[in-house]
């Protein structure tokens, strides 16, 4: 896996298995960063109708397990943005993946930050699919550093 970051900073955070990989200093605009699996297979074509419904059906799991809800037309409406909220929580954008990387560019994660509201956290959550089975193998959470750090906090505090 590689490691990357906003200019603020981010981390990543695998969500089944609670692993956590934190993260922090400078990103160049102007390359794209790579999140890595194994043993993954390429990208299925021209099955659009049931990508989509993959799509739905991941954007259904994180607004239940946020207890939050999907955005109308996945994000596509004004001010409607985002594919999932919590509102006044956490703003979250879904994808997706069939293949063993994932390009993320700067410019995706400035968006999920732009959208997000007052008080609501920007969240990109990627899932890594099997190709044959159509499974969830891997799904991470990305989040600004500062909220990270504000999560580990909390989390000593509460184990005190």
């Amino acid at each position: 896996m590689v490691p990357f970051v906003t200019p603020k900073g981010l981390f990543i955070n695998e969500m089944c298995g609670g692993v956590v990989i934190a993260t922090h200093g400078p990103l160049r605009p102007d390359h794209a960063y790579e999140l890595e699996t194994r043993g993954v297979s390429p990208p299925l074509k021209n099955d659009a109708k049931r990508n989509r419904k993959l799509a739905i059906a991941q954007e259904d799991r994180v607004a239940e397990d946020i207890g939050g809800r999907r955005q109308p037309a996945s994000g596509a409406l004004e001010g409607q943005e985002g594919d999932v909220r919590k509102i006044g929580s956490a703003r979250i954008e879904c994808k997706w993946t069939y293949a063993g990387s994932y390009v993320l560019k700067l410019d995706t994660l400035v968006k999920v930050e732009r959208e997000a509201g007052i008080k609501e956290v920007p969240v990109l959550v990627l899932d890594f699919r099997s190709k044959q089975k159509r499974t969830l193998l891997r799904s991470f959470a990305i989040v600004p550093y500062e909220e990270w750090l504000t999560y580990m906090r909390e989390k000593e505090k509460d184990a005190y």
